[in-house]
């Protein structure tokens, strides 16, 4: 129930977007600014995957200005859903804004200047408890922006057609054995800027674009960015690229459906004409399309147990507590594979190039799976494989100690051999069979000094009224490690966990997680979260109603005892 919770911990995540002001880039006019001033603007949607507070920090030679809205932008009334606004707080002429944000919900960071009409390229770094997706997009506005200091865009296009004679390949991204014909075409422009590149056609199209040079027997690598449907025309596809003067780049016309042929057109639009010239790219092995490539099965079946191997998973933050088996795995033909669990356990995937050491589990990682199986709680993996070369797949559990039965199923265009073997490793590890569990507790009741406070809502707000009663409770653990907290009363509990102090007039600062309902009980809060040692934390019992009142206890396991006192907040 609470396994996401596990990579809510005290650490720091870092994202980064790069990109560039250029004359062909969005403009609006700032409301700090006079009205013949236009500032040139990139708009970056901005979704974290864990709630919590987030540094968002700019990288520039030029002096850039953050401005940090909720839900959407419009650069005809930049005064609408602001929520913050920075200039120079990171020093050097460059913004840091701080903000707490919530888990999946939409924000944008719009990147300006503090003069007009100023261009260049910036880089914004994202940190906080979990990854941040920093995706550029194109505003609409309700009051179209004009002036005249802009710079017409450079048209430029190209056409071409997908046939049987054209070149196939395994799209990244696909699922499908079969093949898709495709068009490389080197692109290269003198003037540096933001370029969209965008297909027209009736066929419905992908396009993959690549630094440097593309190979389709390995499309993944040098990949910058895809696109499928983004385009001006229905089915088409829209790029928008910072093009480097100079610099050699690769846009790859394909189609959404295997197989498919017909002719399509390239537009491009920036602030300079785009060289456009159709190549055929060499590769280091051959695809070949194949209209009746069924697929091919293997299967093998194991047990993990305290017999098994332990180690450290790379994102696992326990000790030596994972039951794992390590495979070999091999093919005679190169192709886009998939390997799948299944058993009654909760397993994970991890899949390594060349080898494996248990002790350095990072090592040689090329990619890890949870729950994308076709099967609740099982892994699987996609991955292209290469004949000849060697591959190992670690099968091991979501949980601690976990241990039972498993099978391994492939699919792919040809057999796999899997073979179960014991690596080898720089530090051997030793399995602890009988982990202890620690129980603390924590009983008061509310209100507790007649302290109230206007809690955070389930937007993440902080709500109208200051009429929830609350207790602060400093709480310190022995032992870092996973520990669980739940709550125990007869009215409907919340609890807010915040890093080393709470403010009771700033309920969104510091704070790590919330809970409403995750709790063992009904109506009552409950998380799982790592805790690390001697650190002090704070936790915030409060109630789901205003000013209610009764007595209430919080027990806490883990692998240590933890001190638990009223704090003076």
């Amino acid at each position: 129930m609470f396994r996401y919770l596990e990579y809510a911990v005290e650490r720091t995540v870092s994202s980064s977007y790069s990109s560039g002001l250029t004359v062909a880039s969005g403009f609006y006019i700032r409301e700090d600014a006079s009205s013949d001033e236009i500032f040139y603007y990139q708009a970056i949607q901005v979704t974290a995957s864990i709630s919590g507070t987030y540094n968002f920090i700019s990288d520039s030679e030029i002096d850039t200005v953050g401005y940090f809205y909720e839900n959407s932008f419009d650069p005809s009334v930049p005064g609408e859903n602001l929520i913050l606004t920075d200039d120079d707080g990171n020093g050097n002429r460059q913004f840091l804004i701080e903000a707490f944000l919530e888990a999946e919900r939409v924000y944008v960071l719009v990147v300006t200047t503090f003069d007009s009409s100023e261009t260049g390229t910036f880089s914004v770094s994202a940190s906080g408890p979990g990854a941040v997706d920093l995706n550029s997009f194109t505003p609409s506005t309700s009051q179209p922006i004009t002036t005249t200091t802009t710079v017409a865009p450079v048209l430029s296009a190209l056409s071409g057609g997908l046939s049987s004679a054209a070149g196939v390949f395994h799209r990244p991204d696909s699922h499908d054995e079969d093949a898709f014909y495709y068009q490389a075409i080197e692109v290269s422009v003198q003037t540096s800027g933001m370029y969209t590149l965008t297909s027209d056609s009736k066929l419905d199209t992908i396009g993959y674009f690549y630094h440097d040079s593309f190979d389709p027997s390995v499309p993944e690598n040098n990949l910058i960015t895809v696109d499928d449907d983004s385009g001006d025309i229905s089915l088409q596809f829209g790029l928008e690229v910072y093009l480097q003067a100079g610099n050699k780049y690769i846009l790859v016309v394909t189609t959404h459906e295997t197989q498919e042929t017909g002719d399509f057109s390239v537009l491009t639009n920036g602030p300079g004409p785009i060289e456009l010239t159709s190549f055929t790219p060499s590769t280091i092995q051959p695809v070949l399309a194949s209209t009746t490539a069924a697929p091919i099965l293997s299967a093998l079946s194991g047990e993990l147990s305290p017999a098994a191997g332990v180690f450290n998973r790379p994102d696992s933050y326990d000790e030596g507590t994972q039951y794992y088996q390590a495979i070999e795995v091999s093919v005679q033909t190169s192709g886009m594979y998939t390997l799948t669990s299944d058993s009654e356990i909760d397993t994970f995937g991890y899949f390594y190039h060349d080898s494996f050491d248990p002790s350095l589990p990072e090592n040689n990682l090329i990619t890890a799976d949870d729950d994308s199986g076709d099967i609740s709680l099982q892994f699987g993996l996609e991955v292209y494989l290469q004949a000849g070369n060697k591959y190992i797949l670690v099968v091991t559990t979501h949980g601690m100690y976990e241990t039972g039965d498993f099978s391994i199923l492939t699919h792919g265009p040809d057999h796999v051999e899997l073979n179960p073997f014991t690596p080898s490793t720089s530090q051997p590890l030793i399995a602890v069979t009988t982990p202890a569990v620690v129980s603390s507790a924590f009983s008061s009741e509310l209100p507790f000094n007649n302290l109230k406070f206007a809690r955070l809502d389930y937007d993440g707000e902080v709500t109208d009224n200051a009429s929830y009663y609350y207790q602060a409770i400093e709480v310190v653990v022995s032992t870092s490690g996973m520990y669980t907290f739940n709550s125990h009363s007869d009215f409907d509990t919340m609890g807010y966990l915040y890093d080393t102090s709470f403010d009771s007039s700033k309920p969104t600062e510091k704070l790590i997680i919330e809970d409403d309902d995750s709790g063992d009980e009904i109506h009552q809060f409950g998380f799982k979260l790592f805790l690390e040692a001697e650190h002090t934390y704070i936790l915030v019992v409060t109630t789901h109603l205003e000013e209610q009142t009764g007595s209430f206890s919080v027990s806490m396991t883990g692998p240590a005892s933890a001190v638990l006192r009223s704090s003076a907040k």
